[in-house]
C-alpha cells in the first residue's frame, strides 16, 4: 500500500474533507431549526397536550427532509435570484 499522496492529491483531499464539514453543519442547523420551527408550530395550533407531546413526531419528519432537501433549496433559490437580474 502506497501512503504518499501527492501535492494535489492532498490539496484535494482537504478541500473535500472542508466541504463535507460544511455541508454537515449547515444541514444540522436547517434541522435544527426546522424542528423547533415545527414542533412549535403544532404547539401553536394544536395545544399543549397534542401539540408537546406528539409534536415532535411530525416535527422530526419535516426537519429531516428538510436537512436532506436544503442543496436543492438553494440551488432553487439561486436560480431565482439569477433569473431575476
Amino acid at each position: 500500500m502506497d501512503d504518499n499522496i501527492s501535492g494535489g492529491d492532498a490539496i484535494a483531499a482537504v478541500l473535500v474533507s472542508v466541504l463535507y464539514f460544511i455541508w454537515a453543519v449547515v444541514t444540522f442547523l436547517v434541522g435544527l431549526g426546522t424542528f423547533c420551527y415545527s414542533w412549535w408550530w403544532a404547539f401553536e395550533h394544536w395545544g399543549w397536550l397534542l401539540g408537546i407531546a406528539f409534536g415532535w413526531l411530525p416535527a422530526l419528519i419535516v426537519a429531516v427532509l428538510a436537512g436532506a432537501l436544503w442543496p436543492l433549496g438553494l440551488a432553487l433559490l439561486a436560480l431565482l435570484y439569477l433569473s431575476s437580474r
